[in-house]
């Protein structure tokens, strides 16, 4: 038997064995047959292969190596002739071609080669090459319905891989729609919550900024109205003081202390008028943050809804995971434009919430910060 014999790789060049007609021969499917001019059978290498797969005996060969083997049995001969070649020889790189005396198949496949007949040598050999030729025929077109049913059975058996495959990756993915709408569920109604209780929260503040509005109001007005009261009675008596100035030089002191006093009160009305303003600025400030609240608890449940949305959107194209990839591929885009539309607004919302808080409390601490003019008379 002869083993390994190969093809180059771009199908240039090949390792062959030669061989006289007299004998049966078994070859793999990695191997052509061409009968010579002479008469004599030519086994050629038609398939590429690298030492890697060189076996190391001739028992136990894989289904690649007996492909590329060939089993050369004579029956009633002293000696036979036999060429190894390669089609390449000047190439430089040496070829192996492993061969052995003894064929083990012979023991459980026994198979009874020709015999020779003196006095009828090319007689019987044509008689053999014409057999083996018809047998090389007929080995051909059996190895070709083989190669074929062979093929069909690997392309069978890769389509039902494919499909066991893709019945597997559709329930993963049938499972992990069923996962995230059940997660998208529990958000929605988190998100519900929430915004319900920061509404509440909301109107709360709402109410006590309004309470503290209308205290603010009704401290404003009895400053007001404490103000006009020493108003009018510092213009009494500055009424009073100079009408007795014409009377008596000694009463203008008085007078004078009593102006000085009329003064005070007035700073003192403006001042409470001033805290009255603070207070009224705080009740305001209040409001706008109230209304801020608000603001945010109506974007948290608008946000909410969408989620409920996207969720119910989600189980629908859970349903049809199994037959609709692409249609999972725009759900899931969606709610990424849908994230990052909500994040863009939180944040905008944030910024402005931030700007208008400063303003107010910049306008408070000026308001707290500027006092009434001095009196030059009160030195």
């Amino acid at each position: 038997g002869f083993y390994d014999l190969d093809e180059s790789k771009h199908n240039g060049h090949h390792e062959f064995v030669i061989a006289e007609p007299s004998m049966v021969a078994r070859f793999g499917s990695g191997l052509e047959v061409e009968v010579l001019d002479s008469g004599k059978m030519k086994f050629k290498a038609t398939n590429f292969g690298l030492g890697e797969d060189d076996p190391v005996s001739n028992t136990g060969l894989t289904s690649a190596q007996e492909a590329k083997s060939v089993r050369l049995i004579y029956n009633n001969v002293d000696t036979f002739t036999v060429s190894v070649g390669w089609t390449n020889p000047n190439h430089g790189i040496p070829r192996e071609v492993a061969f052995s005396l003894h064929d083990p198949l012979h023991c459980s496949e026994p198979i009874a080669a020709p015999s020779q007949i003196e006095g009828s040598v090319d007689e019987a050999d044509q008689a053999a090459a014409d057999k083996a030729e018809a047998a090389l025929e007929a080995l051909e077109e059996a190895q070709d319905r083989a190669e074929d049913a062979e093929k069909e059975a690997d392309a069978a058996e890769a389509a039902q891989e494919e499909a066991e495959q893709a019945a597997a990756i559709a329930e993963k993915k049938e499972a992990r729609a069923e996962a995230a709408q059940e997660t998208e569920e529990e958000a929605a109604e988190k998100a519900e919550d929430k915004a319900e209780k920061q509404a509440d929260a909301a109107e709360e503040r709402a109410e006590k900024a309004e309470a503290a509005e209308e205290k603010a109001k009704d401290a404003l007005e009895a400053a007001q109205e404490k103000a006009e009261d020493k108003v009018d009675a510092a213009q009494d008596k500055a009424e009073a003081a100079q009408e007795a100035q014409e009377a008596a030089e000694e009463d203008a002191k008085d007078a004078q202390e009593e102006a000085r006093e009329a003064a005070e009160a007035q700073d003192d009305a403006e001042a409470e008028a001033k805290k009255a303003a603070v207070a009224l600025k705080k009740a305001e400030f209040a409001e706008k943050e109230a209304e801020q609240d608000a603001k945010t608890a109506h974007h948290e449940a608008v946000k909410a809804e969408h989620l409920e949305k996207v969720a119910v959107a989600h189980a629908k194209q859970a349903e049809k995971v199994a037959s609709s990839k692409e249609s999972i591929a725009e759900a899931a885009e969606d709610k990424e434009d849908c994230a990052e539309a909500t994040a863009e607004a939180n944040k905008e919302l944030r910024a402005k919430q931030k700007a208008e808080l400063e303003h107010m409390k910049n306008q408070i601490t000026d308001m707290l910060n500027d006092h009434p003019a001095h009196c030059d008379d009160c030195d």
